[in-house]
């Protein structure tokens, strides 16, 4: 289980210099961004999964960008002006940011990265690379958002579909894959 939560990725600098703070704005994965309402720091990443990270203290708050905090599409984090910073970039919280969970549960966020076979026994060659949740919280609407390592096509799935009797974790398996692969 990764021990970073990937949130976001940079996008660019967002408005004026000020004393010695920058601003970035990063897209984030999934609609609203709560997670960063309370966090004193951040860490920024070159891959999804690092294997390095950058952690950066905050010296004020993380702000929401495009709604208010639950329905932020984006946020604006300040960073020191002299710290170098790339575009595509990923951003992520420690994992002690968020609420524990019981038993089998996860967080979308978990599935990042995850690769997506249609059977157990064949090789992925699909890659989860976002969440879109249009769900309010009901978990029939979520999709997974895949990329074809062979095609680079890109095209959603329903989470709903998972076979999570078969998946482990490293691996989603996901019956249906090859029909939504061709409608894409």
């Amino acid at each position: 289980m990764r021990q970073w939560i990937p949130l976001a990725r940079v996008v660019r600098e967002h408005g004026l210099t000020k004393g010695d703070t920058s601003y970035l704005k990063c897209d984030l994965l999934q609609v609203g961004g709560l997670s960063f309402t309370a966090t004193k720091s951040v860490a920024f990443s070159a891959q999804m999964d690092g294997p390095t990270y950058e952690e950066l203290p905050l010296s004020e708050p993380v702000k929401p960008l495009g709604g208010k905090w639950g329905e932020a599409k984006a946020v604006i984090i300040p960073i020191h002006k002299n710290r170098k910073w790339t575009r595509g970039e990923w951003i992520s919280l420690p994992r002690e940011a968020f609420p524990r969970l019981e038993g089998s549960e996860i967080y979308l966020c978990d599935l990042m990265g995850r690769a997506l076979s249609h059977a157990l026994d064949v090789p992925p060659t699909h890659v989860v690379i976002g969440i879109e949740d249009r769900s309010k919280g009901r978990k029939e609407s979520i999709s997974l958002i895949v990329r074809d390592g062979r095609s680079k096509k890109t095209f959603e799935v329903p989470l709903r579909g998972v076979d999570w009797s078969l998946s482990t974790d490293d691996l989603l398996v996901l019956p249906s894959l090859a029909d939504w692969s061709e409608l894409a």
